[in-house]
């Protein structure tokens, strides 16, 4: 069995920066841990897998950041939900690799659920919505595994940076459900506005914007042009550089999800193959065992499920699991 070494900060942050730099020496010359979390042992935080072709895929996109974008997809729970995990390996692949975009985003709010540490959502109008823990789904998921829907409009979504991006933002990736009832959208974008027409001859699971460069607000306002546009399905949005170059996170993070909410997702594999991801991260498992303390027999074969899932969507894709932290309590 091969294994590399990854830096571990405050038992959380994967450094893939780390994987690459490291692949060849396998050292800890790279990793600075505060002395009040002695507690923590870096050497225990590795990559393992059999053969070396399970990451080479990945290699070749990461020495070819240049010229393409290395794509990253997280699939996982609460502490990805809410963003700061995932942000600190976003930073630290921008740093490395050059900022590729922001990458996927959702309307947590019209979800009625808490939000990321990366930007604040908002809303305006009636809104249900679907989460792939719940035991009912009144919606279809994609790779978000959240979505929304309005049937009346004027109404609205926004999301309002945080940070002032440090490249240009200027693509926006929309994902909703293509049909000729869906609203037309009315961009905002820093007060700019951009009308989009939802009804398009393309049939991909999302329509591409070009945008102003954007600084802090986009939000998207549903307008009813035809008497037959009645409703709007959402699945999140990808704001991105335009730039074939440096790296891209995504988060689907679902609070509260398992290892088989991704199984129900049913828009998954239609949407999966066009975010082209070079690495795909699952990382659930608390919430598998969380209430009940035990690890369930099926458990295993859903694991499996879940990886023949995402190879059918994207089998360009290398696959890395993480194992679920230990608990104190429960």
């Amino acid at each position: 069995m091969m294994r590399y070494r990854l830096s571990y900060i405050l038992g959380f942050w994967i450094s893939l920066t780390s994987l690459i730099t490291n692949a060849q020496t396998a050292t800890n010359d790279n990793i600075v841990l505060d002395t009040a979390y002695t507690w923590i042992r870096p050497e225990m935080n590795i990559v393992q897998f059999y053969q070396k072709q399970s990451l080479e895929n990945f290699y070749k996109s990461w020495k070819k950041s240049n010229s393409e974008k290395v794509v990253v997809v997280m699939l996982g729970d609460s502490h990805l939900q809410n963003g700061a995990y995932p942000d600190q390996l976003k930073r630290r692949m921008h740093k490395t690799l050059g900022n590729g975009g922001e990458g996927l985003m959702f309307a947590f709010s019209a979800a009625n659920t808490y939000s990321n540490v990366n930007f604040k959502p908002a809303h305006k109008g009636n809104w249900i919505y679907s989460k792939s823990f719940m035991n009912t789904l009144k919606l279809p998921l994609g790779v978000s595994g959240m979505s929304v829907r309005t049937d009346k409009a004027p109404a609205s979504l926004s999301f309002t940076l945080k940070n002032t991006p440090t490249t240009v933002y200027n693509t926006l990736k929309i994902f909703f459900k293509r049909s000729p009832k869906a609203f037309d959208i009315s961009l905002d974008i820093d007060g700019q506005t951009i009308d989009v027409k939802a009804d398009t001859l393309d049939k991909t699971p999302y329509i591409t914007v070009q945008v102003p460069d954007v600084k802090q607000n986009i939000t998207l306002n549903f307008v009813q042009n035809r008497p037959e546009q009645s409703f709007f399905e959402f699945y999140g949005i990808s704001l991105e550089s335009n730039a074939n170059k440096g790296a891209i996170v995504h988060n689907g993070g679902v609070g509260a999800a398992k290892y088989n909410s991704v199984l129900r997702q049913e828009l998954f594999e239609e949407q999966l193959p066009h975010f082209q991801p070079d690495l795909v991260i699952i990382d659930f498992g608390t919430n598998d065992y969380l209430m009940t303390d035990r690890i369930e027999s099926n458990l295993e074969n859903q694991i499996k499920e879940v990886i023949q899932k995402v190879r059918k969507a994207a089998p360009q894709a290398s696959i890395l699991l993480t194992t679920a932290q230990d608990l104190y309590w429960r």
